[in-house]
């Protein structure tokens, strides 16, 4: 299995850490918890109330939140060279058109055109690194 946890939730939004729900679901979002419902039960609280403590302390619903971690572990997995549908599966998107699509939305790119950059990078420039098409990824998106 890939491991997905590349820093702790802590660092990723320090805002969570003035709520304790928030950091736990958090933690749970990263050891691969993808349903809602299941890491609000997991809390003893209702889905509503988690989604508002989300918006209240990071300023995204937990789902926008799920979707932007797993966009991430896409992205890792991509860079390790993994299969297309190694990635469907292990991230848990029902098919390849539903991976693409939320890509997209981050990404504003298709996966595979992020792949072919990569392989791009690594073949005629060695260690050096150009500006990645994701180093300014567009959060347009983000809040909606």
């Amino acid at each position: 299995m890939f491991s997905f946890m590349t820093c702790p939730p802590e660092n990723f939004l320090p805002s969570a850490q003035n709520d304790h729900h928030v950091a736990q679901a958090l933690y749970q979002m990263y050891a691969g918890d993808t349903r809602v419902q299941l890491v609000a039960q997991k809390l003893g609280i209702s889905e509503r109330y988690l989604e508002k403590k989300f918006q209240l302390f990071i300023g995204i619903t937990p789902k926008r939140c799920m979707q932007l971690l797993r966009f991430n572990r896409a992205i890792a997995m991509l860079k390790k060279k993994y299969n297309m549908m190694d990635i469907v599966v292990e991230l848990g998107y029902h098919d390849q058109a539903h991976m693409i699509r939320e890509f997209k939305q981050f990404a504003r790119y298709a996966p595979s055109r992020y792949k072919s950059n990569l392989e791009f990078e690594s073949y005629f420039l060695g260690s050096q690194r150009l500006p990645a098409l994701f180093n300014s990824i567009y959060f347009a998106n983000f809040y909606s």
